[in-house]
Formats: C-alpha cells, sequence, structure tokens
C-alpha cells in the first residue's frame, strides 16, 4: 500500500489512500479518497459525535397538515408589481454597480414567486440538528451550504462583514437622512414607514438616496427579515444599504439562510438568475481537478468563493454567529465522508469569527 505523508496545515482537502464503503452496494475498496478537514482519523481531535436526541427516527410532529395551518412564514413574501416596477426601473442605471458588489442576480432573484409548501418545510425542519446545523436523516447528514445560497439565490460570500461599521461623517449623514426618511415617509398615527409608503416616498422622485431606499427596501423586506421589518422598513439595514450603494461588496450569503425543495424546474432564458427556474411552481460529477494555492497564487472570483464554501468556519449575521460544518457533509461536494472532528467555537465574539472566516485561503 501506498503510504502518504501527513497533509500540510495550508490545505482545505486532504488525499490519502484509504479503505472507503461504497453508499450504493457497502462494497469495500482501497482507493485515493479526498477529504474536507477536519477529520478525526487523521488528526488528534475529538470525533464530533451527535447527541442522542438528533438521532431519534421518531418524528416530533406528528401532525403536520395541521400545524401547517397554524404556522406562519412571515418573512416568505411574494412580489408586489410595483416592487417588480422598481427593480425595472433601477436596472440600467446600477446593473453594473449590483454586478460589482455581487448582488445583482439576488435582486434579480426578489422579482419571483416562490410557492409555498408548509408541511414539507416543517417536515424537513424536524431532522434539523441545532447542535450540527445540519439535517440528520437515517442515511447521513445533509446541509444548506454556502454554495447553495450564492447559486440559488446569488448571494456574495466575499467581502466585508455585514457588521462594518460606517466611518466617515459623509456616510453617517447618509445614514441619519435615511433615518428621518423612514419617519417623514410614515403615514396615518404610524411612526415609521411601511413597506408601501417607503415606495410611494422614494420610487422615481429622483430623490438622492432613491438608489440607498431600493435597496434598504430589499433588504429590509427580503433578506434580513425581523419582526418589525415585517410591517416596517428596517434601519438594521441602513448601513450595509450605505457600503453596497458606494460599490463596497458585504458578504450576505452566510448571514441569509433558507431554501425550498427541488420540483421540476422552468426553462430559464440567458442572464435570468437561477431561482427563475422556480418561479410560480406549483410544486458534481466533474473531472478532478488539482489546484494549487500558495502565497503567490492570485485567485479569481469563483475558485475563491468555492475555496469559502469548502472551510470550516463561523457565519457572522446581524444577531447572530453560526458554525458552518461543511466537513460533516463532504459527499454533497463530491467528495468522500470521514469521522468529522470537532471545530472550536469563538465564543461568540464576531470579531474572531469574521477574521477566522475572512483570512486568506493559503492560512486554511
Amino acid at each position: 500500500m501506498e503510504i502518504h505523508s501527513p497533509p500540510p496545515p495550508d490545505t482545505i482537502v486532504e488525499e490519502r489512500e484509504e479503505h472507503t464503503v461504497s453508499p450504493n452496494d457497502g462494497h469495500i475498496t482501497i482507493r485515493k479518497a479526498h477529504f474536507l478537514k477536519p477529520t478525526a482519523t487523521s488528526s488528534n481531535k475529538k470525533v464530533s459525535e451527535l447527541l442522542q436526541s438528533c438521532l431519534s427516527p421518531k418524528p416530533f410532529i406528528y401532525d403536520l397538515k395541521d400545524l401547517s395551518e397554524k404556522v406562519l412564514f412571515k418573512g416568505w413574501k411574494c412580489p408586489t408589481q410595483k416592487w417588480e416596477t422598481w427593480v425595472h426601473n433601477m436596472h440600467d442605471k446600477y446593473q453594473a454597480l449590483w454586478e460589482q458588489v455581487g448582488i445583482y442576480k439576488a435582486i434579480l432573484s426578489s422579482r419571483y414567486h416562490i410557492k409555498q409548501h408548509k408541511a414539507l418545510v416543517l417536515g424537513i425542519v424536524e431532522k434539523w440538528c441545532l447542535e450540527t446545523n445540519t439535517f440528520i436523516f437515517l442515511w447521513g447528514e445533509a446541509t444548506i451550504t454556502l454554495e447553495d445560497i450564492m447559486v440559488c439565490r446569488g448571494f456574495s460570500i466575499l467581502g466585508e462583514s455585514i457588521l462594518s461599521p460606517l466611518k466617515t461623517k459623509q456616510l453617517v449623514e447618509v445614514e441619519r437622512k435615511l433615518i428621518k426618511g423612514r419617519k417623514e415617509a410614515a403615514r396615518g398615527i404610524c411612526m415609521f414607514a411601511s413597506p408601501k409608503d417607503w415606495m410611494d416616498y422614494f420610487m422615481g422622485t429622483r430623490h438622492e438616496l432613491e438608489h440607498e431606499a431600493f435597496l434598504s427596501l430589499w433588504l429590509s423586506n427580503l433578506v434580513f427579515v425581523t419582526s418589525t421589518s415585517i410591517h416596517y422598513v428596517g434601519k438594521h439595514v441602513f448601513p450595509i444599504t450605505i457600503h453596497l450603494a458606494r460599490g463596497n461588496r458585504v458578504t450576505l450569503a452566510p448571514a441569509e439562510k433558507f431554501l425550498g425543495s427541488r420540483p421540476m424546474p422552468n426553462s430559464i432564458s440567458y442572464g435570468e438568475p437561477r431561482i427563475a427556474r422556480w418561479h410560480r411552481l406549483k410544486f458534481y460529477g466533474d473531472e478532478e481537478q488539482h489546484i494549487l494555492i500558495d502565497s503567490h497564487t492570485h485567485l479569481n472570483e469563483d475558485i475563491h468563493s468555492f475555496a469559502r464554501c469548502l472551510r470550516v468556519s463561523e457565519l457572522v449575521g446581524l444577531e447572530n454567529i453560526e458554525q458552518y460544518l461543511p466537513q460533516r457533509v463532504s459527499m454533497q461536494f463530491g467528495m468522500d465522508q470521514d469521522l468529522p472532528a470537532c471545530f472550536a467555537r469563538c465564543n461568540g465574539n464576531p470579531d474572531i469569527a469574521w477574521r477566522n472566516y475572512s483570512r486568506p485561503i493559503q492560512d486554511s
């Protein structure tokens, strides 16, 4: 048997000759295998074990039909005709900027209506394990990866943190104007503008902050939805909006999650986002390639993004930090599955978590 020395510490994928079991017929062979790090087999780290509660075959939701009639997905919204018009009106002027900051396809995706299948969503959710951020099925684990969010939703996994502050007086002044507009656009006894009020106040008015207002509504109403932003435009997105409007890319994908299931998709025209394949629906066998990455390698965006999808990290949201453990679901990336090793948490510190997520790929 050929013996391989331990892989260097700057690799994301570990290659070694190993006994592998076919998932189809259980046949065992010895071959060169590829695993996402960290693995417990080739390291001194403890095996990341599942809690017994996650392995129970008994469902904890016994009447999905009854429950689906009571549960509301308030953040799962259908686009209005007025919103679609606003996207159309802003498109030609800002397409290049949206592409630059990695939100172009995500904005186009906001025009589509994805039908809800509540019982199906709840049936999948009952398999979710909070400790691992994966779905635990009898045949193994699966999860929503950064690649899923990037490809299906069109969000960027590169750029600055969504918690990046506004560092100049000019940017702080823009935020102040948006906060002021949030009050001025409100109607009746409401203190803050509803999405409709916001569009009536800014849309098509050639206001100096119309683009910022457009992005704010998109982020508040369709991306970072909170209990209050369902009814009002949330000021929590204003700093992100201001960065994006000035051409500064922000990592939206790690902070935004959830996908539906996949029926037979629509065909799409050239230039349409991938999510158009699910508009109003009723319901990696690539060749192996080795890419050497070192401090002198200039990564293009696709390779850099894919490397982020494969690397364990912690994802920084507006109010939370979640572990991202792709080594638990290596087969989703077309690789082999080993025993996953534990990955130490950053103790809830967003700065440390962000530095770990955004560190150079060669330091993986």
